[in-house]
């Protein structure tokens, strides 16, 4: 039986980025589906962080401070009529679907279940609209977009509604990824996708 060693401040926190594993024990994941609590989960997440895990690859840890910059950059493209979202873990892992504001949907003439388009870059994925009193949201065919994109969790997406369009709605999308630069090219990390399929 392998054994493992809890390493050493500095090579766990060196040079103020910290490293956590790609995967998850099955606790994280079941958490993660809601079937455990997640007090249990985030322990183990927690320890996980301080394990000597030689399993591979192993991601960057995304600082407020990337956050911020991704928001800011996201603001100076806001129009009137536009969205941000910022991405959630539950948009773009496990359960793959989007909520966002139900006065934006209400204010574009979203209503009642329907089918969207979603543009970027050329290409077009349709998604299923749910409407309910309490929230609006994509379901069916988020998870393609996803996919295909690459989004991460803390990446924020602008939402613009393509005028004149009607069924399907079609909306623009343009996605700032967090820890890329000014420009929108990516800093020196590079970027792992840790979907939960």
């Amino acid at each position: 039986m392998m054994t493992r060693k809890r390493p050493s401040k500095s090579s766990v926190c060196e040079d103020d980025v910290d490293f956590i594993p790609l995967r998850k024990s099955k606790n994280v994941v079941r958490a993660m589906r809601g079937s455990i609590s997640g007090s249990i989960a985030r322990k183990q997440l927690a320890t996980k962080l301080f394990e000597d895990d030689t399993q591979q690859p192993r991601c960057r840890v995304v600082t407020d401070i990337d956050k911020q910059r991704t928001l800011e950059r996201a603001f100076e493209e806001l129009n009137d009529n536009g969205l941000l979202i910022p991405v959630r873990a539950s948009y773009v892992y496990a359960r793959f679907f989007l909520v966002f504001s139900v006065k934006w949907a209400r204010s574009q003439g979203l209503k009642g279940k329907q089918e969207l388009e979603l543009r970027m870059d050329d290409k077009s994925w349709y998604v299923k609209f749910y409407d309910r009193e309490t929230s609006v949201g994509i379901t069916r065919g988020w998870k393609a977009f996803v996919l295909d994109n690459g989004l991460e969790e803390d990446d924020v997406c602008l939402f613009n509604i393509v005028p004149g369009s009607q069924h399907p709605v079609a909306i623009n999308v343009r996605v700032f990824r967090v820890g890329n630069d000014v420009n929108g090219s990516p800093k020196n990390n590079e970027s792992c996708n840790t979907n939960l399929m």
